[in-house]
């Protein structure tokens, strides 16, 4: 992470983040990008400053800058911020804990005038945010967190580090590690899946590898992702698009689809789609053997934990 420090800018910056995917990598994933990609901008290049002491839980006034992810991922290291910005820009989706009281900020259209009138004693920002909006800017209205680690897990113990919450940090880490062992343990000895999400279009994607939330979980608890990493040239945070024609690379006897109703348009594709005479040629449509997860319903550590639960209900 780096703390920032810049010059007094106050301006209206379009956000280039959209609710298409809503995966979160530890990470979560915008569009086509991930926001806690270590992508280097100019925000790289303001000098850090002397971190600003830890915040105590009821005490600091925060504002979260990412996807549902990282306020989950707050909210269960104990902390309620005054703002966040939320995936699908008026409501924060598939986190348990209470969000009453926490102003939505769009993730489409954010206001820097408006930031700056919550008088915040700190912003903790993905990567992606900050580079999009600007480290600098965001830091000429409190002290800025930017998380720049990939690895989800390092991310959390960033964040937990940051807040002063370590200790509670590494517990939500040591619930998931149990989680998995006992996932599993419940799970047969080898299941084989082919994981897909149907965007609005229909466009389909198939997911052969982590970082991000769902795939990375199915990988955690040993299930075999088919296709598998390697198998195209596009592959980009392990998540490849497919033409109507290759459907039939879901071929593994169990089909995961990651899909949501919150996002317009998304039923209607996965419907069309599914009538295709290929699709229903597949060999786990043929046996039934299709499990539905909720792409949107699992942000943070805790999320996770919960779709490992879910996981294990419906394949245990």
């Amino acid at each position: 992470m780096r703390q920032l420090r810049g010059c007094s800018v106050v301006a209206l910056v379009a956000l280039m983040a959209a609710t298409a995917c809503g995966d979160d990598v530890g990470g979560s994933q915008t569009s086509a990008s991930p926001t806690t990609a270590a992508a280097t901008s100019s925000s790289s290049e303001v000098a850090p400053t002397t971190a600003m002491a830890p915040a105590t839980a009821g005490s600091a006034r925060l504002i979260v800058l990412g996807e549902d992810f990282l306020l989950a991922d707050v909210l269960a290291l104990g902390f309620r911020p005054v703002a966040a910005t939320a995936t699908l820009d008026d409501r924060f989706t598939g986190i348990d804990a209470d969000t009453s009281g926490i102003e939505p900020l769009s993730a489409t259209d954010p206001n820097l005038e408006q930031l700056a009138g919550f008088d915040a004693d700190r912003i903790v920002a993905t990567a992606f945010v900050a580079d999009q909006v600007g480290a600098e800017r965001l830091a000429a209205i409190a002290p800025t967190t930017v998380l720049v680690d990939d690895d989800w897990r390092a991310a959390l113990l960033d964040l937990a580090a940051e807040l002063d919450a370590t200790e509670r940090g590494e517990e939500l880490l040591a619930r998931y590690d149990a989680a998995v062992e006992a996932g599993r343990a419940a799970l047969p000895d080898r299941l084989v899946a082919s994981l897909a999400t149907v965007y609005p279009g229909p466009s389909l994607a198939v997911w052969v590898d982590g970082p991000t939330n769902i795939p990375q979980t199915v990988l955690d608890l040993g299930i075999e992702l088919e296709p598998g990493p390697g198998r195209f040239d596009d592959e980009r945070q392990g998540r490849v698009f497919l033409s109507g024609e290759l459907v039939g690379e879901l071929s593994a006897p169990l089909l995961i689809l990651s899909q949501t109703s919150a996002v317009e348009g998304e039923d209607a594709a996965l419907d069309e789609l599914s009538a295709d005479a290929l699709w229903q040629g597949l060999p786990a449509v043929e046996t039934g053997n299709v499990v539905t997860v909720d792409r949107l319903g699992h942000p943070g550590v805790e999320g996770r934990i919960a779709l490992i639960d879910e996981l294990v209900g419906a394949l245990g």
